[in-house]
Formats: C-alpha cells, sequence, structure tokens
C-alpha cells in the first residue's frame, strides 16, 4: 500500500537508474522495491552494456513499477552527461531522481520526499537528502557532512569548496522545469562536479531543500569514477575541474560577487591539494589548461601552472624511480589472519555452549596514556581504546619520548592490558647520509632523531604480526618505532603534520621562519604520500582533512567529540563576567594562539569591561608570564572542569597553527558555552560564523565578537544551544562507534580477501 495516495496514472516522481555494471545493480534495485511509497516510475536504462543488465532488472518480479530501455550506443563512455540528459528526456514525470547502479536508497525516502514536497508546498527546485559513504561489502565508511535545511546556491557552492559540504548526483531530486531552464546539466569531461555546478545553479532560482529523514548509501568502490586513479582518468578529472572553477568564479560573478575572492582561493587549495595527491604524471594539455586556470580565475602569472605541472611530475616520477632501487620487503614474519567466516562459526558454537563469542585481537600503539590529565590528543587515546574494546580484544603500547604517564601497576592502560612500555631516545650518530636521506628520500622515517631501541622494534614486530589488527595513534609515533610496513594497521592521523608545519609557515612573519616552515611541509608531505604503502587504512578527524589526505577508499573519518556533562549540570555564569580557555600550555599552538589573545585582543574587552576576569585551565598555565594588572586567572589542570566552565559566559579558541580539530570546542559545544574561535581554531568542525559560534581572525573583530555576548547572552545562549544540537548528532564518542567498527570491519575483511 502506498503511504502517499495518488491517482494510479499519476506518477508524480522519475527514478532513473542509468546502468552498466551489474555487480550492485540488485542491490539498488531492491531498495528501490523496499520503498514504503510506490508512487514513482522507475526507468532503467541500459547503455550498451556488455552484462546482462536487462535480466536483472526482471528479478525483482511485479514489486516495481519498471520500464525498460537499452541503447545501442554506449554514450556514457564518451560523455556522462549527455548520456544522462537522453535518459532524462525519454521521462516526462514533473520530478526527477537520477539514482545509480551501485547505491542504495532507505526505504523512506520517496515518502520523506513527498511529505517534504507538501510540507513546504513544492516551493523548491531542488530537495536532498543526506548521504552515507559505505565501501563495497555495504560497510560504512563516513557519514557526509548533514546539509543544513534550507541554503542558497552560492552558500552550498563555497561550503562545498572548503570541504564542508559534500553532493552526489545521486542524492538530489529535482523539478523537470528547473532542469530545462537551466540549461541541463553542465557537461564537463567524466560528469566530473557537474553534480555541484548543477546543484549550486538551482539553488540560485529556490532555496536548496533538505529531507531530514531517510538517507542515501553512496558506494565508493573499485567500480565508480570516483575510485579510478588511472593516467586517463585523472588528466580528464583535471581537465574538467579547471572548467569547473573557471565556471566557479564566473557563477560568483553573477550571484555573490562579494564572495568572489574567496571562492578563488578555495578553489585554488582544492585543485592544488588534489594534484599533490593524485599520484599520476599530468600530460602536457592539462598542463596547458592548468596553467590558463591559474592565470584567469587565480591571477597567476602566464606559465605558473605550466611550472608547477612539470614541479608535480617531476616529484612523482623522484618517487617512482627511489621505488625501483629499493627494497620494498616489510619483514613482517607469516602470522595467522582474523577470518570473519571463522569467527562467525566460532560464534554459532560458543553461543550454543553459553561462551563468549571469538572476538579479533587488536593492539592499540599510542604515545598518549588514556588514564593521564585531559588534553585533546589523550581524550581521543582514551576514546578511540575503549571504542575499539567494543568491538575486539584491545592489548596497549606506551610509546613515548616526553609523555607524562602515569603510573600503572595493576599492568592496565585505559582499562586493558598493558603490554610493553617503550621509551624512545636520540640517535646516537647522526651521519651526513642520514641527513641527505632526511631532505630527499619519503622513506627514511628518522625525522626528528628518536627511534625505538632494536630490541623494542623487533619486539613490536612480532607482537604486532600475531595481533588480527593494529592501531597506531600518530605518524610521528610509527615512524619512531622503525617499522615501514604494518600488518593489518590502521594509522590515526588525529594531525596532518604536513599541514601543522604549512600553517607556521602561514603565520612566520619573515622569509627566515617561513623557509625552514616550507621544507618541513614537504619532507612530511612527501611522506603521507607513502602512507598506503605503510598502512591498510588511515583516520582523520575531519572531513577537510579527509580532503588533504584522500587515499581512494583508505581514508577514514573519525572525527574528534567529547562526553556529554551530567545529568544534573546547569549553567550558572558568574558576576563579574568570566571568559575561559581551556588547554595544554605545554602544546605550542595553544601557548602562541593564547599569548595573540591576551596581548591584541584581551586589552580591547578590557577597555569596554575593566571587571571581565581571563579563566585559564590547563597545565602549565601557572607557569607562564601573564601580565600583571589585566585579570588574567591561571588556574592550572582542573580534575573536574565542568563546574569551572558552567560559570563561563563564553570560552575562546584563538588558535593560529597547529593541525587537526580542537577537542576543546566540542567540549565547549558538550557544555553548552558560548564559543568564540579563529577560522583554524573552528577548523574541521561543519559549523558556521553566527549559528553555532562566532569566527574571526582579526583582533579588533575577535574583540567585538566576544563583547556582543559578553552584552547580549541571550543571543549567546542561542548559539551555544545550536551547537549542543549539532554536538548530540555528530561530535559525542558514542556518535563515532559505527564509524571505528567500520575501519575495522574493513581491514579485517581486506586481510581476509588477501588470505
Amino acid at each position: 500500500m502506498n503511504s502517499h495516495p495518488q491517482p494510479a496514472t499519476v506518477k508524480p516522481l522519475a527514478i532513473i537508474i542509468p546502468a552498466y555494471k551489474t555487480r550492485f545493480l540488485r542491490a539498488a534495485l531492491e531498495s528501490v522495491a523496499a520503498q514504503t511509497d510506490h508512487n514513482f516510475q522507475l526507468y532503467v536504462f541500459d547503455d550498451g552494456s556488455p552484462e546482462p543488465v536487462g535480466k536483472i532488472i526482471r528479478e525483482p518480479g511485479g514489486r516495481l513499477p519498471v520500464k525498460f530501455h537499452r541503447f545501442s550506443e554506449n554514450l556514457g563512455r564518451v560523455s556522462l552527461v549527455r548520456h544522462l540528459e537522453r535518459c532524462i528526456r525519454l521521462t516526462s514525470e514533473p520530478w526527477v531522481w537520477i539514482f545509480a547502479d551501485d547505491d542504495v536508497m532507505e526505504a523512506g525516502c520517496v515518502a520523506d520526499f513527498y511529505a517534504e514536497l507538501d510540507r513546504t508546498q513544492s516551493a523548491h527546485d531542488l530537495y536532498r537528502f543526506n548521504t552515507v559513504w559505505v565501501d563495497g561489502a555495504g560497510g560504512q565508511i563516513a557519514e557526509s557532512p548533514r546539509h543544513p535545511p534550507v541554503e542558497s546556491g552560492t552558500d552550498f557552492l563555497l561550503a562545498r569548496l572548503t570541504g564542508k559540504r559534500k553532493v552526489t548526483l545521486q542524492e538530489i531530486i529535482f523539478s523537470r522545469r528547473a532542469w530545462e531552464s537551466a540549461g541541463g546539466l553542465p557537461d564537463f569531461p567524466l560528469g566530473w562536479h557537474a553534480d555541484e555546478a548543477f546543484t549550486a545553479s538551482l539553488g540560485m532560482r529556490q532555496p536548496l531543500r533538505t529531507i531530514a529523514g531517510a538517507r542515501i548509501y553512496w558506494r565508493f568502490s573499485n567500480l565508480n569514477i570516483t575510485s579510478t586513479a588511472t593516467f586517463a582518468v585523472i588528466n580528464l578529472k583535471v581537465m574538467a575541474s579547471t572548467q569547473f572553477f573557471r565556471w566557479v568564479v564566473k557563477f560568483f560573478q553573477a550571484h555573490d560577487a562579494a564572495r568572489t575572492e574567496a571562492a578563488v582561493r578555495a578553489s585554488e587549495a582544492w585543485l592544488m591539494n588534489y594534484l599533490r595527491t593524485c599520484w599520476e604524471f599530468l600530460g602536457w594539455r592539462t598542463c596547458v589548461a592548468l596553467d590558463t586556470l591559474a592565470f584567469e580565475a587565480w591571477q597567476r602569472p602566464r606559465g605558473w601552472g605550466l611550472f608547477t605541472g612539470l614541479e608535480l611530475n617531476l616529484t612523482l616520477l623522484a618517487q617512482k624511480a627511489g621505488r625501483c632501487f629499493r627494497s620494498r620487503s616489510s619483514g613482517v614474519p607469516e602470522r595467522s589472519v582474523y577470518k570473519p567466516d571463522k569467527v562467525a562459526g566460532a560464534v554459532t558454537a560458543a553461543g550454543a555452549a553459553g561462551q563468549r563469542p571469538a572476538r579479533p585481537e587488536i593492539l592499540f600503539i599510542t604515545s598518549h596514556d588514556p588514564d593521564s590529565a585531559d588534553y585533546g590528543a589523550v581524550v581521543r587515546a582514551r576514546n578511540i581504546i575503549r571504542l575499539l574494546g567494543q568491538v575486539g580484544d584491545v592489548r596497549v603500547v606506551l610509546a613515548g619520548f616526553h609523555e607524562p604517564w602515569t603510573e600503572h601497576p595493576q599492568g592496565t592502560c585505559g582499562g586493558f592490558p598493558l603490554l610493553r612500555t617503550i621509551r624512545f631516545e636520540w640517535s646516537e650518530e647522526i651521519t651526513i647520509a642520514d641527513r641527505v636521506r632526511q631532505a630527499v628520500d619519503p622513506r627514511f622515517m628518522n625525522l626528528d632523531w628518536l627511534q625505538a631501541r632494536a630490541e623494542d622494534t623487533a619486539w613490536l614486530k612480532r607482537t604486532a604480526a600475531e595481533h588480527d589488527l593494529v592501531w597506531v595513534h600518530g605518524l610521528q609515533t610509527a615512524n619512531r618505532c622503525n617499522l615501514w610496513r604494518w600488518p593489518q594497521a590502521v594509522l590515526d592521523v588525529d594531525d596532518i603534520i604536513s599541514e601543522v608545519h604549512n600553517t607556521h609557515r602561514e603565520a612566520a612573519a619573515s622569509l627566515r621562519h617561513k623557509a625552514p616552515a616550507f621544507l618541513k611541509h614537504i619532507q612530511w608531505r612527501r611522506r603521507e604520500e607513502l602512507l598506503p604503502e605503510r598502512f591498510d587504512a588511515c583516520c582523520v578527524c575531519s572531513e577537510p582533512d579527509l580532503e588533504k589526505l584522500r587515499h581512494a577508499g583508505k581514508t577514514f573519518v573519525v572525527p574528534n567529540g567529547f562526553n556529554p556533562p551530567r545529568a544534573d549540570y546547569a549553567r550558572r555564569p558568574a558576576a563579574p563576567v568570566r571568559v575561559g580557555f581551556v588547554g595544554n600550555f605545554e602544546y605550542a599552538p595553544n601557548l602562541r594562539g593564547m599569548n595573540w589573545f591576551v596581548n591584541e585582543v584581551w586589552p580591547q574587552i578590557l577597555q569596554k569591561n575593566p571587571a571581565a576576569r581571563l579563566r585559564l585551565v590547563g597545565a602549565g598555565g601557572r607557569e607562564q608570564a601573564w601580565p600583571a594588572g589585566q585579570n588574567i586567572e591561571p588556574l592550572g589542570w582542573l580534575e573536574e572542569v565542568e563546574s569551572e566552565m558552567a560559570t563561563w559566559s563564553l570560552t575562546v579558541a584563538p588558535i593560529l597553527t597547529g593541525g587537526g580539530t580542537r577537542v576543546k570546542l566540542a567540549e565547549a559545544f558538550s557544555r553548552r558555552c558560548p564559543a568564540v574561535s579563529t577560522s583554524l581554531g573552528a577548523y574541521g568542525y561543519d559549523v558556521t560564523d553566527g549559528q553555532e559560534l562566532f569566527i574571526a581572525d582579526d583582533r579588533g573583530q575577535f574583540a567585538a565578537r566576544c563583547m556582543e555576548i559578553m552584552d547580549d547572552p541571550v543571543a549567546g545562549e542561542k548559539l551555544a544551544a545550536n551547537a549542543w544540537n549539532k554536538f548530540t548528532q555528530l561530535w559525542t564518542w558514542d556518535a563515532q562507534a559505527g564509524r571505528v567498527a567500520a575501519v575495522v570491519k574493513q581491514v579485517l575483511a581486506a586481510s581476509q580477501h588477501k588470505t
């Protein structure tokens, strides 16, 4: 029975599946057949496939109102957009949904679309679902950032360019009238970026509308164009990107001229990051297209794009040549591999006997003691190990240099067995050859001259091989352990180190400081490009970091989070007004940011509110020489921050350098404390200035935003309420359990496939 009654002849919605490959087609069709509302017409268009598309679509029997057409010409190979356009023209329904032959829709999608259509009285040209990325086995990789309820085309496009928004053609339903008025989909090579451009265009006619209920599962597999990374495809993607970004500039000039410069800079950062991680040579025509884009859209001099393409090709050539002359033996001994099918049998047998089922054995390696005093990396280590403990039997290795570890007399760490502590030591002899290799060889791991002892490395190699999965927290820790290839391993990249040095370069005041930071950025960037050779998967903290460290099918997002406050928690801002900061002052970015705030911003606040107090919470805060007579109150490390933060009118995150995402913001969101942050401080969080917090990078603007909350507490509470709502959905640690389990599942499944 349809949940949205209509006369039998009325079909307002056309669901179009352009089919070519059949590996996941059955799953796609089953998800359509499972819809609670069947008031749609399904079209399947066979693009001259050599596979049995027609046979498969008959399998659901009479459950689907399907019309099938086979094209003799494989037009999608020539132009995907032209193929999609000819499919649309063979339909007549007023609403169009182009789905895919390898994706899946939740059962309530059609019903939720009609409900939203009724609710908004068809006032929008484009309705969209939120999306979850899954792998070839259906395991969840990541959840795309949630779309806001309503959004203009320019707001969407700028958010997309800066990594805060994603879109796939499969998640949007658009009106035929709007499609005709827009002139169809932009015909970029491979259809690359056509969905972004089309969505933005329709968003300027009427705001984009999000359907808050059911979701789409977009499959990232080795069959779709996103994961394809051959020479020909990479060059076509770059060509498409150059056309798209020229389109972007014209689009903003026509619709939002004030933000054209922001769009230009975002497009440049996007494409240059992609070029540095595509791992394929750029052809001459591609370099010429890049040069034209750089000249016309980015205001770069003629020849800049050609030189950049040449530089990228030479770097890649050096890397590939090096691989030919170096041994690629990992030295990892043979080991038993965790096999889900074997464990499934064990589960059945154990259940019959009333025993605990078999679970994978996981080795967790970190330099951050989960039992030590709170700071960002410790909070992450503590919660990741807890979530891993939900899917496997975890054992811990503490490996570090100066980390403040606690005593573990019971042989446990974070509630799990502690197998060993490894102290890194300074290299005794550093030769000229070592220094040369450090500068030019991306496989040379000893970048900071700290290494584990040989006996510790040998023990770690044996122990890692005895576990079903290894989770390593931090690339520096992995390098210092002196192992190149880690077996069945996940690297938790909470900070992309090359980006940390890049922020140092951008913040440096002179060339003398910029140059070494830039060299460090290049050194680490080259090493990060080789991570797929060393690890089976990588985790990053945010979608923007995913864009910067995209290794097809091997990089996942596990955001930083925080735990909700206790049930009786209540805010009670003190008088005089208190402004707070939480952070480890032994961490350079925290200290640098707070020095900037104290010297450049705080005096402006005191001029307007002389009684205001600045409360500093964190290790090392009392040891700093803060200016006298400025109402600065360093509290040091507090075992219980919750009650202290409840007295603050606002918290600040004046971060100018560093990488990853700041746990201090998730902590503020969890405690409903209004926040003011720099752009870098808010990096990686799907937040908007003026919605969940205030964002300011200029000292005067930062001070003005703080005073705005101090003068209007109601406005501050509104920000905090918006942030709290998003926090409960996205940034609690319990919300990350599925992501961590999906990473473990993918790596274990891959190891079974290899076996």
